[in-house]
């Protein structure tokens, strides 16, 4: 949960940035690959955690909160050369990807949480940018020379890999669910 930013979680509003999204419970979790839609894969989930049981980074997890097997990358992402939940979801919740598919389909998007950044109170900090899979994230530097993280939301994928890697406790990075519950490809 980040505060001040900020992302809170049950139920409530994140309000980071200038995009404020109504976590619900069970339909506003970031889904795992396949999934579609935050609606069509909780309609279709049966909780047999063989996505979860099956996750080589350990990423996936039960419902708890979030009312459904969801992404948590607070200390692993969902690997982007891997689509093992996919490959072993007997009920059709997750729809078969390609692997090129899988690498390309937004999960959800990250949101830099500016206050909480180290890098944006002129801490040198690097870890998220290379993290990146999707080559979404990027070092830019400011007029006052310092240098930050800015997010291209046409190619993040929401995996997860720079909210893992952040240094920051409580993560300056959240993964959002995409504004419309559904997963498409960038």
């Amino acid at each position: 949960a980040l505060i001040g930013g900020s992302l809170v979680a049950g139920g409530v509003a994140v309000g980071l940035a200038s995009r404020t999204v109504r976590l619900v419970p069970g339909l506003n979790a970031v889904c795992p690959p396949g999934a579609s839609s935050a609606q069509r894969f909780f309609a279709k989930c049966t909780d047999c955690r063989l996505c979860i049981t099956n996750c080589p980074t350990g990423v996936l997890k039960p419902p708890g909160a979030a009312g459904m097997v969801h992404l948590e990358p607070d200390t692993a992402k969902c690997q982007f050369d891997c689509k093992r939940c996919v490959e072993v979801c007997p009920t059709g919740a997750l729809l078969p990807l390609t692997l090129a598919e899988k690498q390309r389909t937004r999960l959800g998007l990250a949101v830099i949480d500016t206050q909480r950044c180290r890098a944006f109170n002129k801490d040198l900090c690097e870890a998220c940018a290379p993290a990146c899979p999707a080559h979404a994230l990027h070092m830019v530097r400011r007029e006052d020379n310092s240098i930050v993280p800015v997010v291209d939301a046409e190619r993040c994928i929401g995996c997860g890999a720079c909210r893992s890697v952040c240094p920051m406790e409580p993560k300056a990075i959240a993964v959002v669910p995409p504004k419309d519950g559904k997963q498409t490809l960038v």
